[in-house]
């Protein structure tokens, strides 16, 4: 069984569907979380042991004060999940540059300043786990997204990078999610449409979305000693659309 206890744990975005069910797994396994969102309300876990910073990932300056707040309250970090996105979809004759730039510096520059401090406080301890939340789409591409799927493909090949570069103590891994169950998800691709859902699990060998939930386990297996001999891999959590 997962358990973290005596573990700090910081989730990015962590007000979306995935990253708060992501961030209450880690909680309920005994790890301490550090919730970090932007836009939407400050996050809120059941159980003790938890805080939450209001920052942009993409911001070099609010990543380090949040690495302060961190070190300073906790003096360690053991666990990071860079979950934190946007999508900003258009075909490439209607995508602007604002809307490329926004969704690079989440989706990728992000992870990249947090993954760098996260790196700096873990090496002065016993080391740690970074997972990097990425997407079936970088994999297969998709259509009015390469702004989306760019920045994805780039956190599978920096995960794999890192993983290299800060071995042997951190390790690094990543999942490649595809249709998860989230408002997010069901709002953009219309998925309350019968006729749209219908299609989209025709690509799914399960023949179902996937949940918030299941993603989060996956990701404590990951965070967790049950996978300590694992680093560098890229995990595709899609009910098999992508084999």
């Amino acid at each position: 069984m997962c358990r973290l206890e005596n573990k700090v744990a910081l989730v990015t975005g962590a007000s979306g569907g995935i990253g708060r069910a992501v961030a209450q797994a880690l909680a309920d396994a005994g790890a301490c979380i550090v919730l970090n969102y932007l836009h939407k309300e400050a996050p809120a876990l059941s159980g003790p042991g938890h805080r939450t910073i209001r920052a942009d990932v993409s911001s070099a300056e609010d990543v380090r004060r949040m690495f302060q707040a961190i070190e300073s309250e906790y003096g360690r970090l053991d666990i990071l999940v860079n979950n934190a996105g946007v999508n900003r979809d258009a075909k490439l004759g209607e995508l602007t540059e604002t809307m490329w730039d926004e969704v690079l510096a989440t989706n990728l520059k992000g992870p990249f300043l947090c993954s760098k401090s996260a790196a700096s406080l873990m090496s002065a301890r016993d080391g740690g786990s970074i997972v990097n939340i990425a997407s079936e789409s970088a994999l297969r591409g998709r259509s009015g997204a390469c702004n989306y799927t760019a920045a994805k493909a780039g956190l599978v090949a920096m995960t794999k990078s890192l993983a290299s570069e800060l071995a042997p103590s951190i390790r690094v891994n990543c999942l490649a999610l595809g249709l998860i169950d989230t408002e997010e998800v069901v709002a953009r691709l219309g998925l309350h449409r019968p006729e749209n859902l219908k299609a989209r699990l025709e690509e799914i060998p399960l023949r179902r979305l996937g949940t918030p939930e299941e993603v989060a386990k996956v990701v404590l297996f990951m965070a967790s000693e049950e996978s300590s001999y694992i680093t560098g891999q890229v995990l595709a959590v899609g009910g098999g659309r992508w084999m």
